[in-house]
């Protein structure tokens, strides 16, 4: 470990000067290069002040610290361990790597004789790491490891964006610190949360608000799988959080080609919480993120799910008496083509036919006459005539929750198509790629950031990040 004596510590006059110095030699290089190249492009011109311009940039942050204290003080220090006074043992340099900057920093280093612990305080000022990278660096590639395909790919990024070289390894490692750190914030939420309805301005204390939704609110609840080591696949369990809007323009074709002749409709504001695990493990993050955004204040809640019983559940037991009910259009079509096909074959034309008669009944929100149609197909036995009971009894049992024409007249939602979007494109493109394995713990706090990345959150965790420091 290098030192240095007391003359670590500049004047300002002598630092400008070796600023000066320094600036001048690279104006005269970069001069002479370009007279040399002188059809050079902007990008290689570009690439040739890069380096140079953040080892530049570094020596103007060393040389301003150099201008003061440097972490020394006259009076000596105690050591916080044991109270002993410590001692003096000049300024070893530290090698600090950032987003824009690379540098060498001088710091005053004292060390307690008795219990031998060693001190930096310039190092806790600047909230240095230890292992050299700064804290904006590590928030930079943390947030690359979450948004590209891979951490292989995402220190790729960082050698091609930032200019430095760091290991896939490393990368995963700054992921881990920076996204651990914001599932635990999450959790802690989580577990200071009583029931719905049971506390909620006790809640709203606990959990900070993020974008309240500010008149009609959807949410939208759903499952997908991904690989864990060791164990398979296991689900993990998602709602997604959306503002409605209503558009200006009418859509002349609405959903499966059926005219609409109502308001276009526009989810924005989207947020998600993603939890590894089964119902009871998914229900505090799911209570948290409501009242992150506020759905229990909003005039207007439309939850829009397919027909699983676990997310009706969730849903009556977690969202506000004024909710409305809307079972997924897509799901509910679905299973109508199902009774279609175990009547007539998949693909007859009889079955085609009667399809559209029962989605054009079932925009408009006539179920009874829907029921009607499905009491009088024709009667098929075993596995055929068990399918078509089976939707008989789906759309009974959801009958309240498919009255499109009326939701459609209210301007509701009526498709779950931002919680699957957002379980293929926030969760699975991340983490079911070719040959990806993860452990419980790296995929809980891989959920985590995905869901403040794609919430537009990330940079709140980060400064909530800095300030817990």
């Amino acid at each position: 470990m290098s030192t240095r004596s007391a003359k670590a510590r500049l004047t300002a006059a002598h630092a400008s000067e070796m600023f000066s110095e320094a600036a001048q030699t690279m104006w005269v290089e970069f001069n002479a290069w370009y007279k040399v190249h002188p059809e050079a492009t902007f990008d290689e011109m570009e690439s040739y002040l890069g380096e140079r311009g953040r080892g530049l940039l570094g020596m103007a942050l060393e040389l301003i610290l150099r201008q003061g204290d440097l972490g020394a003080t006259p009076r000596g220090r105690r050591c916080e361990q044991c109270g002993q006074e410590m001692i003096f043992k000049g300024y070893p340099e530290k090698a600090v790597h950032g987003l824009r900057v690379d540098t060498e920093i001088p710091r005053a280093y004292y060390v307690c004789p008795r219990c031998e612990a060693g001190f930096f305080p310039l190092d806790r000022r600047l909230r240095l790491r230890r292992d050299g990278w700064s804290e904006g660096l590590v928030r930079v590639v943390a947030w690359l490891g979450t948004t590209q395909p891979s951490f292989r790919i995402a220190a790729e990024t960082v050698n091609r964006l930032v200019g430095i070289w760091m290991s896939r390894t490393t990368l995963w490692r700054c992921h881990g610190e920076v996204a651990g750190e914001i599932e635990q914030r999450l959790a802690e939420e989580e577990r200071e949360l009583t029931d719905w309805g049971t506390g909620a301005e006790e809640e709203k204390e606990h959990v900070t608000a993020q974008a309240p939704v500010a008149e009609h609110g959807s949410v939208s609840i759903d499952g997908s799988m991904i690989r864990i080591e060791g164990e398979g696949y296991r689900e993990v369990k998602m709602v997604s959080v959306s503002e409605v809007e209503k558009g200006v323009k009418p859509e002349a074709v609405g959903e499966e080609g059926i005219a609409e002749g109502q308001e276009s409709l526009k989810l924005t504001h989207h947020s998600y919480r993603a939890v590894l695990g089964g119902k009871a493990t998914f229900e505090p993050g799911l209570r948290a993120e409501l009242v992150r955004r506020r759905v229990g204040d909003v005039a207007t809640i439309t939850t829009v799910n397919d027909g699983a019983d676990w997310i009706w559940d969730l849903a009556q037991r977690y969202l506000p008496g004024k909710r409305v009910e809307v079972l997924d259009w897509s799901h509910a079509v679905q299973n109508l083509a199902k009774a279609g096909a175990a009547a007539w074959g998949e693909g007859a034309e009889e079955a085609q036919a009667w399809l559209a008669q029962r989605k054009t009944e079932l925009w408009a929100g006539q179920v009874a006459d829907v029921l009607v149609a499905l009491q009088q197909l024709p009667r098929r036995r075993q596995e055929r005539g068990k399918a078509i009971r089976q939707v008989q009894e789906y759309v009974v049992h959801h009958g309240g929750r498919m009255k499109y024409g009326r939701f459609r007249a209210e301007g509701r939602p009526i498709g779950s198509g931002t919680v699957e979007s957002g379980a293929k494109n926030v969760v699975q493109w991340r983490m079911r790629r070719g040959g990806q394995r993860w452990s419980s713990d790296g995929a809980e706090r891989m959920l985590a950031a995905l869901g403040e990345v794609h919430s537009g959150r990330w940079e709140v965790a980060c400064q909530d990040r800095a300030q817990a420091a």
